[in-house]
């Protein structure tokens, strides 16, 4: 690739690893695969005796090593970090992130992504004709997708579907909004992990609900946090998918049902076969 800059690892502590290499064989290993900087040893002592070896037995060369320390402080030169330079601390966790708030406001718009809406849920939504209603499933308070559809239709029905919930609920749930113009979805507080039962923190009676409703033609899915939820809803006619459960995605989320946000996100992943 001819790459000059420096090469550095990810962590060498993940299990991925960890559970193959014994304690400074890993170091020694990416050492030897052309890694410049070696993050998150477990033993630095010891990775530096398993490179010490590696040199007495022309596993690997002084030069070798020579060539990556001196990329090192050419970096560490260019930065001017020979320089002594007092840093002033007041402020300085708010002067790193103030731009952070925005950043991310930029990326949930850019990255919101409109999976389907093969029943044009979305032009009924900006109509703002009939009846509407918001399913919040799993989530814990009003979040700002809930708050701005409330806003936006002064009649709308809530209703929560937390965990704990019956199969038996689950079912009258999802009945209970067949004369509605449109129902929108919204999955919560997921876990990044599809854990033990592949649900990513949802139990049965709400992977049941989810399921019931996605036969729904007036239902549309707003999957906020976790784009691998989708699978539980392939069959859905509307599916939005939001990549953080946060103010700005649910506000790019709502932006996208109100047909005022264009989507221009792709799915990352494949969900549904």
């Amino acid at each position: 690739m001819g790459f000059k800059g420096l090469v550095f690892t990810d962590a060498l502590d993940m299990k991925g690893l960890t559970k193959f290499y014994p304690d400074g064989e890993t170091d020694l290993m990416a050492f030897l695969a052309g890694n410049d900087v070696l993050l998150f040893s477990q033993n630095v002592p010891l990775a530096i005796s398993k490179i010490e070896w590696a040199i007495k037995t022309n596993k690997a060369t002084e030069a070798y090593l020579e060539e990556r320390v001196k990329k090192v402080l050419a970096a560490k030169y260019d930065l001017g970090l020979y320089k002594v330079s007092n840093i002033k601390e007041a402020n300085v966790t708010d002067d790193l992130n103030k731009q952070v708030n925005e950043l991310r406001e930029k990326i949930s718009r850019a990255a919101v992504t409109l999976v389907k809406d093969q029943a044009g849920m979305i032009s009924k939504l900006k109509a703002g004709k009939g009846k509407f209603a918001y399913i919040n499933v799993n989530g814990t308070g009003e979040g700002q997708l809930q708050s701005q559809l409330k806003k936006t239709f002064p009649n709308l029905m809530v209703q929560n579907f937390g965990k704990k919930s019956t199969a038996a609920a689950a079912k009258k749930m999802a009945t209970s909004f067949n004369d509605h113009t449109t129902v929108v979805v919204g999955v919560h507080d997921l876990a990044l992990y599809p854990g033990k039962d592949g649900n990513y923190g949802l139990d049965a009676a709400q992977i049941t609900l989810l399921q019931q409703l996605s036969s729904k033609k007036n239902v549309i899915f707003a999957i906020m946090g976790n784009a691998y939820m989708a699978k539980t809803v392939c069959g859905a006619r509307g599916i939005v998918v939001g990549y953080e459960d946060d103010i700005y995605s649910e506000e790019a989320v709502f932006e996208v049902l109100l047909g005022k946000l264009k989507a221009k996100g792709t799915l990352p992943v494949k969900a549904c076969k």
